[in-house]
């Protein structure tokens, strides 16, 4: 990574296929619909979701004759979420865009095929913005999944939109600490209590996200059951990522590998209830890119834009912890 101005001296130009090292799927920004799939637009940093209420425990007891009820009245909770600023900056000198003769390492003609490979250009501004388009979506990615929530009173403090894993609270299954291994019973366990705290409804269908170490744990598990675990076929996918898929007697799961989880952890959410969220600016739109002033011989150009996330209410997604 260049820091700061690139010039002719920083990003050689090569040739061959075009891969991307430590590559991540981005899989809970995928699910939910991308950068660019429905989303929800505001007009203010701070955005409304849901409202949610809970009735006091039942009472079961009888009412005398002519008795004169007190009067109870039902309050109700807002759940709130806000937008928090992806910005990205490229600078390319004009030395560094023109020198496009050069290959670096290779006595070859730039955009001559060699080696069944296409000439790599890095110091093209459409292909630097390109990549700077992929940060956004890396950082939106582990932002809309566990940023910590901060609603700033002034500049001073950089707004941060609450992540959904974060947001968890009501069906929060832990160990006290102690880490113990993945169980059909823990799991199960876990299932059977969000249905009852209404989280989903008997034979929902829902998504586990987890890192490798959970991810082959959990399904190992099921992989000896005839009926337990489902194969839906070479190259099944959900929003184009991978998914292997688990009946139980409480829901149908679908198990995702994101590198982007906490470790020791089973995130069970409901991608159907969360959009990503974005204040346009202007006539600008939510995400987009723009050249900056001139600050001598070098094109400046920013990636912009002010996202989050709404997921209705946290009481639709779990978490399993205190995972080995």
């Amino acid at each position: 990574m260049v820091t700061g101005m690139a010039t002719s001296y920083d990003l050689p130009q090569y040739i061959g296929e075009l891969f991307q090292k430590g590559e991540k799927p981005n899989a809970f920004l995928r699910m939910v619909g991308g950068l660019t799939g429905g989303i929800r637009l505001v007009t203010t940093p701070t955005f409304a979701m849901g409202v949610d209420y809970s009735l006091p425990a039942a009472d079961a007891t009888g009412k005398i004759e002519g008795a004169n009820p007190s009067p109870k009245e039902q309050d109700t909770n807002q759940s709130t979420n806000i937008v928090q600023i992806f910005q990205e900056a490229v600078q390319l000198t004009y030395s560094a865009q023109a020198a496009t003769g050069v290959i670096a390492g290779l006595a070859a003609i730039p955009g001559v095929n060699q080696s069944n490979g296409e000439l790599i250009s890095p110091r093209s501004i459409e292909w630097q913005r390109a990549r700077a388009v992929e940060r956004v979506a890396r950082n939106a990615n582990v932002a809309f999944l566990k940023g910590a929530f901060v609603q700033p009173g002034n500049n001073a403090t950089a707004r941060q939109t609450r992540g959904v894993r974060t947001a968890v609270t009501t069906n929060v299954f832990a160990n006290g600490g102690t880490n113990r291994a993945i169980s059909k019973v823990i799991l199960e366990s876990a299932l059977q209590a969000a249905l009852g705290n209404g989280m989903f409804n008997l034979g929902d269908e829902l998504v586990v996200l987890c890192d490798a170490s959970q991810y082959a744990a959990a399904i190992g598990l099921y992989e000896g059951g005839i009926t337990q675990l489902v194969n839906p076929g070479p190259g099944a996918t959900v929003a184009g990522v991978a998914v292997k898929t688990i009946a139980t007697k409480w829901a149908t799961l679908q198990f995702v590998w994101e590198p982007d989880m906490n470790p020791n952890e089973l995130f069970i959410c409901q991608p159907k209830y969360c959009r990503v969220v974005g204040m346009p600016i202007g006539t600008k739109g939510v995400l987009f890119s723009e050249p900056l002033s001139k600050t001598g011989s070098a094109d400046t150009e920013q990636v912009y834009g002010e996202l989050g996330i709404d997921y209705r209410n946290e009481i639709f997604h779990a978490v399993v912890k205190d995972l080995s």
